[in-house]
């Protein structure tokens, strides 16, 4: 069994729960606000990520949890976890923004070393990796983890003209899951302060799938192929 961590904004809640359930019939538990696990076997993890990834509103990204920890010197990489680590892949690694500029160095340098020494055929590829490791700290800990997906999803196709007064896909989506709008039959939707439509665009997409040329390059086909 794996563990995967799901992320999205603090303020969502049980709705959260409640599209996962709906999405793949699976119950994911909160750990803390914005954060969400549940333990899948292998052979599930590709088609619950593909599921999330064609359907969710409502996910910002999913990770596969490698290990937990309180330091980095008490950190230990189980070599054993997944065999397609231990081919010739490519990798990254990352810290959240929770740390300061000088913290992620030394923490990236040091974990980064773990990293290679548990898995000797890995190869840096900080551009372009096909598994990409991320520290996360939450529920005060720190979290080993991969980026399954490795973009936000609400980083959408359609958004083609992005600007900083741009608002989350996730806040429209929400919403409409509060006023609980779920059928495009049941959708009038005026939004008098458009700007760039997000409000319309994701209304107009309820309910239909977003990130299909995406499904063969996800870093989850990399550890679990179907």
């Amino acid at each position: 069994m794996q563990t995967i961590i799901i992320k999205t904004k603090p303020f969502v809640d049980v709705h959260i729960q409640k599209e996962v359930k709906k999405i793949t019939n699976k119950s994911i538990k909160i750990i803390e606000k914005g954060f969400y696990e549940l333990k899948l076997k292998e052979e599930e993890i590709t088609p619950f990520i593909s599921e999330l990834t064609f359907y969710s509103r409502l996910i910002e990204r999913i990770y596969l949890k490698i290990e937990e920890f309180n330091s980095i010197e008490n950190l230990k990489i189980n070599s054993n976890i997944h065999e397609s680590l231990n081919n010739d892949l490519t990798f990254s690694l990352r810290c959240e923004k929770s740390f300061t500029q000088e913290d992620h160095q030394l923490i990236e340098k040091k974990i980064g070393e773990k990293i290679l020494k548990s898995f000797p055929r890995l190869i840096v590829n900080l551009k372009n990796p096909e598994l990409p490791f991320k520290i996360l700290t939450f529920n005060n800990k720190n979290y080993l983890t991969i980026d399954l997906i490795n973009f936000k999803l609400t980083k959408r196709h359609h958004k083609i003209n992005l600007s900083s007064t741009t608002i989350s896909s996730i806040i429209p989506s929400y919403l409409f899951q509060l006023l609980n709008l779920n059928k495009e039959d049941q959708l009038s939707i005026l939004d008098p302060c458009a700007n760039l439509g997000e409000v319309i665009i994701e209304a107009g997409l309820l309910n239909k799938p977003i990130h299909q040329k995406l499904r063969l390059t996800l870093p989850s086909s990399k550890l679990f192929p179907i």
